[in-house]
């Protein structure tokens, strides 16, 4: 009977080998979702131009549709809509769990804590904005160009509600309930050091270009971090919004009669007044809490050990390669 129980606790696997096969099944989901994502990215404009053929349009009407503002910046709000939700929401579905249960829609529980954060969260998305863009400056001088994709923005006033619309609000929202909401939720029981990390990874490789992939890697650091610190979303899509409102606001502004001089010198102005009160919140929270900005780790396996994991999947792998490839090809 003492040699058979021996046996037993030879054969048991390891716990080891059992967390990384549980982590490798969340990577094998995510990937498979991201190489959906991309999918639908790369062939929306064939099946675009194929459609409006069988509806009588000539090819050349249209790719006039889809360079005419109004109609792409339109079109760019139901194919945002599509890209996300539609492949991590299969994937979610498929792992035999609940959107309802993953994502965190209620209301955060400290109304001032989250607003102190709001602010905290825009300042570190505006320093990393000039991070980024004082690194592709220190690469072109090397020759190393980054592809940066300049839109004809609609005009009028319906234009610009539509481009709020694209740019802004539906990004937004669209992006945080998969990236913060559906994706962090699906990693969140493995830690949120860990989830955070992830979902902010496949948050960077999902915009498939180099400059933003390093911009959004950060911004889902700290998108991930306000969501789990206030146990909703909400916070992380105000963030959101307003980082992109402010890039619209300014777009708009380039295109004015107004000198470029004041334009720069309304966004330093801008720039140093939220980057101040950023400050002042970071400072004030810390005051409240000085272990609120760790993330605490609650399982045998370091978090650095099961993001290894995770990345060395061989689906997430092919799914970066496949960001990198299209992040190239865009040049």
């Amino acid at each position: 009977m003492q040699e058979f129980f021996d046996y037993q606790n030879f054969t048991e696997v390891p716990p080891e080998i059992t967390e990384k096969k549980s982590i490798r099944r969340l990577a094998k989901t995510t990937g498979l979702a991201l190489c959906g994502l991309f999918a639908i990215m790369f062939f929306w404009s064939l099946a675009f131009v194929r459609i409006m053929v069988v509806l009588g349009f000539n090819p050349k009407a249209a790719l006039w549709f889809l360079n005419e503002p109004v109609i792409m910046q339109t079109l760019q709000i139901l194919i945002s809509g599509i890209m996300l939700f539609v492949p991590f929401v299969l994937a979610v579905k498929f792992s035999n769990l609940k959107v309802r249960n993953l994502v965190m829609l209620k209301k955060p529980p400290n109304i001032k804590t989250t607003v102190l954060l709001t602010i905290m969260g825009l300042a570190f998305c505006q320093i990393v904005n000039i991070a980024t863009n004082i690194g592709a400056g220190v690469f072109q001088m090397f020759g190393i160009t980054f592809p940066d994709p300049q839109i004809e923005l609609p005009k009028g006033v319906f234009g610009i509600i539509v481009m709020l619309f694209s740019t802004a609000f539906f990004p937004a929202f669209f992006e945080e309930f998969v990236m913060r909401g559906l994706l962090l939720g699906l990693l969140k029981q493995k830690g949120n050091a860990f989830a955070v990390i992830c979902s902010a990874l496949v948050f960077g490789f999902m915009h498939a270009n180099a400059q933003q992939i390093v911009f959004a890697f950060f911004v889902g650091i700290i998108l991930g971090f306000l969501t789990v610190k206030t146990e909703s979303i909400w916070p992380a899509v105000a963030v959101h919004f307003l980082n992109n409102l402010i890039s619209v606001i300014f777009s708009y502004l380039n295109i004015t009669k107004i000198n470029s001089d004041i334009i720069s010198l309304v966004y330093v102005i801008l720039f140093a007044t939220i980057l101040l009160f950023g400050v002042l919140c970071t400072i004030k929270i810390s005051k409240q809490d000085s272990n609120f900005f760790t993330l605490h780790h609650q399982s045998e396996f370091t978090t650095q050990k099961k993001v290894c994991w995770f990345v060395t999947s061989p689906i997430i792998i092919i799914s970066f390669v496949v960001s990198l490839l299209l992040a190239f090809f865009a040049r």
